[in-house]
């Protein structure tokens, strides 16, 4: 409840500084169209966080998707959620980009800030290629795979714990869970820090956090119960 009153009023200042920025714009002060762009850009970030099925369009419902087990069954992501992060990115890496070119701060500050352009700037194109199909959740008797361009991840469902939704540090929500596989690495190692697991899921796939959750544990239950039964 916290985190989402924070993003509340983190959605509150953003739109306020946008009225600002295009009243100010209208009057004639271009030099605050980049301002009034970057939190336009994030207030699209907070309302993602609030609201997420605003940005992912119409899903099979999870008794569609359990119907169809043991599968296998693809679950892609709406483009929407992908093509709004790819714009807010550009954004945020383009107005970095014309503060450091035209109102250069301290050196300091330069080089903190030109990683962020080559971040955001170079994270756009990916987005967008993941916006036409670079992403996906497979879901199949004997675990899941997750795809996000040319990196494929599998992981048995024997291996995972039950799938949780969270609130990371940062304020982001995902659905987490523990890998058995994975326990002993250096990433689980910094997500259990983070989210208190060592795993979590990198998109929703058009559900909300909960039901992506509630549709993972159906169908892990599904299966670790068919095995049960082929082990007797």
């Amino acid at each position: 409840m916290k985190a989402r009153l924070l993003l509340y009023a983190c959605l509150a200042v953003s739109l306020f500084f946008v009225i600002i920025g295009a009243m100010m714009a209208m009057s004639g002060a271009k030099a605050s169209v980049p301002g009034m762009l970057f939190f336009g850009a994030c207030a699209v970030i907070f309302i993602w966080q609030l609201w997420p099925k605003l940005l992912q369009g119409e899903t099979s419902s999870i008794e569609t998707l359990l119907s169809r087990y043991p599968g296998p069954v693809v679950i892609r992501p709406a483009p929407t959620k992908s093509l709004a992060m790819a714009t807010g990115s550009a954004i945020f890496g383009s107005v970095i980009l014309w503060m450091l070119l035209n109102q250069p701060p301290p050196i300091l500050t330069q080089v903190l800030l030109w990683p962020g352009v080559v971040l955001f700037l170079g994270g756009a194109p990916l987005l967008f290629a993941m916006a036409i199909g670079g992403a996906s959740l497979h879901l199949s008797r004997e675990g899941f795979v997750v795809t996000q361009l040319w990196r494929r991840k599998g992981t048995r469902w024997h291996d995972t714990s039950e799938f949780v939704p969270v609130v990371s540090h940062t304020l982001t929500k995902l659905v987490a869970f523990d890998d058995a596989a994975v326990a002993a690495s250096r990433i689980a190692y910094i997500n259990k820090k983070f989210i208190s697991h060592t795993s979590a899921l990198p998109d929703t796939y058009g559900f909300t956090h909960d039901e992506l959750a509630a549709l993972l544990n159906a169908w892990r239950a599904k299966a670790l119960k068919d095995d049960a039964v082929a082990t007797q």
